[in-house]
C-alpha cells in the first residue's frame, strides 16, 4: 500500500475557487507591481478615468481575494489529513512541517530574487501552525478563534488608521526609486537588507532587527492581520458543509445574499465618508463578507450547467495554482521593473487590469496545454517530491508512449 495518500478525488469547485482567487490576486497586485508595495495612489494625481478604475479594483478586489485563497488552503489541509486518517498513516504532522518548510523556503527565494510581496512564506508558516495548534481542534473550538482573532483585528486596523504612520510614505518612495532604476541585482540587494519588516531600535545588528521581526511577525502580526480566514476556511472544512455542496444548497444560497448585501456597500462606503469608523466597516467587514460571497457564489455557479462551463478555465489554473502565481510575479516584474522593460507607474490603473486580463488569459491557454500532457505543474512537482520523497510522475500515462 502507498505510505502516503494520493490527492484521490479532487473537489472540483475548490480547483475552481483557486483560479478565481488567482485572477483577483493578479488584479490586486498590479497596483503593487506598478506603484510601489504599499499601492500607494493617494501620493499619485490619477486621471477620472483611472480613479474610478482603482475604486472598482478597491471594492470588489483588494483585500477579499487573498482570505479566499487563505480559506481555500485550509481547507485544503484538512482534507489532506482526512486522507492520512482514511489510511490510518499517525505520523502526518511530519509530512505537514516538510510541505510548509519547502512553500516557506520558496516564498523566501521568491520574496529575495523575484518580488517582494511574495505570500508563499506566510502561508507555510500558518501551515505548521494550523498543523499543530488547530488541526485536531473541534469545530466550535476554531469557530471561536477565528471570531476572537477577526474582532481583534478589526480595533487593530481601527488603531493603524488613527495612528496613519508617516514613515510608510518615505518607505514608499525609496521602495519605488529602486524599482524604477535598479538593476536587478541592485534589487536582490535592496530586498535582502531590507528583510527586517520592523526596525524597532536602530542601535540594533542587522540579525538581531531581522530576528525580532520575524518573532512580532509569527507572533502577533500573522495571527491578529491574517489568521482568521484560515480557520473559517479550517471550520467549514471540519464541517463538511462543502464537501457535497449540493446538500446544502439552501444555506450557502442564504450566505451568498446576506453577505452580497453587507460586503459590496460597505467596501464603498469610503467613497462617501472617510472616518475612521467608516473604515472599520469598509476594510475590517468588508473583505471577509466579499470573500463569502465569492465563495458561496462560486459554489452556486457550479451548480449549473452554464456556471460548469463558466468556470471550467479557472479550474484548469487553479491545478497550477503554485506554478501560475509565481510565473504572475515573474512576467509582471520583468515587465515593470527596471531591469526589465522599465514601465513602473507609466500605464495607468486601466491599462494595468487590461494587461492583468490579457496575461491571465495566457495562463488559461498555457494551463490547458499542460494539462493534457502532464500531471501537475513544475512547482507542484517540486513540491510534492519534497513532502513525499518520493518522485511523483509528472507526465500523464497518454503522453508517455510518444517518447
Amino acid at each position: 500500500m502507498d505510505q502516503y495518500p494520493s490527492q484521490g478525488k479532487r473537489i472540483i469547485w475548490i480547483d475552481q475557487a483557486r483560479g478565481i482567487a488567482l485572477l483577483g490576486i493578479l488584479l490586486a497586485n498590479m497596483l503593487l507591481f506598478q506603484y510601489g508595495m504599499w499601492g500607494n495612489l493617494s501620493v499619485k494625481t490619477l486621471e477620472t478615468y483611472d480613479y474610478w478604475a482603482y475604486e472598482l479594483i478597491r471594492i470588489f478586489v483588494i483585500d477579499s481575494f487573498m482570505p479566499l485563497f487563505a480559506f481555500l488552503f485550509s481547507y485544503g489541509i484538512v482534507l489532506m489529513k482526512d486522507r492520512f486518517d482514511q489510511k490510518g498513516l499517525g505520523a502526518y504532522r511530519l509530512v505537514f512541517v516538510r510541505r510548509f518548510l519547502i512553500l516557506i523556503g520558496l516564498g523566501l527565494l521568491h520574496c529575495f530574487f523575484v518580488w517582494d510581496g511574495d505570500i508563499l512564506r506566510i502561508y507555510g508558516m500558518i501551515g505548521i501552525g494550523l498543523v499543530f495548534l488547530f488541526i485536531n481542534r473541534k469545530p466550535k473550538t476554531i469557530l471561536i478563534w477565528a471570531i476572537i482573532l477577526f474582532v481583534t483585528h478589526i480595533f487593530v486596523i481601527y488603531g493603524l488608521r488613527l495612528a496613519a504612520p508617516d514613515q510608510l510614505v518615505e518607505s514608499h518612495r525609496q521602495t519605488a526609486q529602486m524599482m524604477q532604476n535598479g538593476s536587478y541585482w541592485e534589487n536582490v540587494s535592496y530586498r535582502i537588507n531590507g528583510a527586517a519588516l520592523f526596525h524597532l531600535d536602530d542601535s540594533l545588528p542587522s540579525w538581531a532587527s531581522l530576528g525580532l521581526s520575524i518573532l512580532l511577525l509569527v507572533v502577533v502580526i500573522i495571527p491578529v492581520f491574517v489568521l482568521s480566514p484560515f480557520l473559517f476556511g479550517m471550520y467549514v472544512a471540519k464541517k463538511r458543509w462543502l464537501h457535497e455542496p449540493q446538500h446544502h444548497i439552501q444555506r450557502i444560497r442564504k450566505v451568498f445574499f446576506v453577505s452580497l448585501v453587507l460586503s459590496i456597500p460597505l467596501k464603498a462606503l469610503p467613497i462617501f465618508w472617510d472616518t475612521p469608523f467608516i473604515f472599520i466597516l469598509s476594510d475590517g467587514v468588508g473583505p471577509l463578507a466579499l470573500t463569502f460571497c465569492y465563495i458561496s457564489g462560486i459554489i452556486l455557479l457550479m451548480e449549473t450547467r452554464r456556471g460548469q462551463q463558466v468556470l471550467k478555465p479557472f479550474g484548469i489554473v487553479g491545478k497550477l495554482s503554485l506554478t501560475n502565481y509565481l510565473f504572475q510575479s515573474i512576467i509582471m516584474t520583468t515587465i515593470f521593473y527596471g531591469y526589465g522593460l522599465g514601465l513602473y507607474g507609466k500605464l495607468g490603473v486601466w491599462v494595468g487590469i487590461g494587461l492583468a486580463v490579457l496575461f491571465f488569459l495566457c495562463q488559461i491557454v498555457a494551463s490547458f496545454w499542460w494539462t493534457k500532457r502532464f500531471q501537475m505543474g513544475p512547482f507542484e512537482w517540486l513540491w510534492r517530491l519534497g513532502t513525499y520523497l518520493k518522485v511523483p510522475a509528472i507526465m500523464k500515462k497518454s503522453n508517455l508512449s510518444k517518447f
